[in-house]
């Protein structure tokens, strides 16, 4: 059975809490089979039981939603997507990999977008989309940098959520990358 990951915004930061336990058994409870989960910012591997992403996007936000009255958006990709996504980074030959990001949208970025995305950055902080994704070097560390995930999202008008690039080095690695 194929695996996937899915990639949980916003949580266990600002106040919205939803412990790795509860999340597996929530994925469980909707039939999703074999579900590992990554560190607690809601990071997960499963089996979809043959349905597919965007289906397990809507049951994983309504499964929460009925569970723990929380709206969470959510972002499936499959084994593929995850291979092609986090098995090069194009800044990887910077410095430090502890610089490097990867904002994970909800659609493919179009012309539009890149055009947005090529007006920002700094001397310090470069960015590179790519498909549905966003690669990032922030150079001053994320936390100084004012081109945040909000920020993305913001300037895209589409939601997104952001991992570093140890995390999705390790999702590679649990999905079979």
């Amino acid at each position: 059975m194929e695996r996937y990951a899915a990639f949980l915004r916003g949580i266990n930061v600002g106040g919205v809490v939803l412990r790795m336990a509860e999340l597996k058994a929530i994925m469980a409870g909707l039939g999703f089979g074999n579900v590992e989960t990554y560190i607690q910012s809601g990071n997960l591997i499963c089996e979809s039981g043959g349905i597919d992403r965007r289906t397990m996007e809507e049951r994983i936000k309504r499964g929460i939603r009925d569970e723990k009255d929380m709206d969470v958006e959510v972002f499936v990709k499959d084994a593929a997507d995850i291979r092609r996504i986090a098995g090069t980074h194009p800044f990887e030959s910077e410095e430090n990999e502890g610089k490097l990001y990867v904002t994970i949208f909800g659609r493919r970025l179009d012309a539009s977008d890149e055009r947005k995305i090529a007006g920002i950055g700094s001397e310090t902080d470069l960015f590179l989309p790519r498909d549905e994704v966003v690669y990032s070097r922030y150079g001053d560390g994320y936390g100084k940098s004012r081109y945040s995930n909000n920020y993305l999202e913001t300037l895209l008008g589409v939601s997104g959520t952001t991992r570093n690039w140890r995390t999705m080095k390790k999702i590679l690695g649990m999905i079979g990358g």
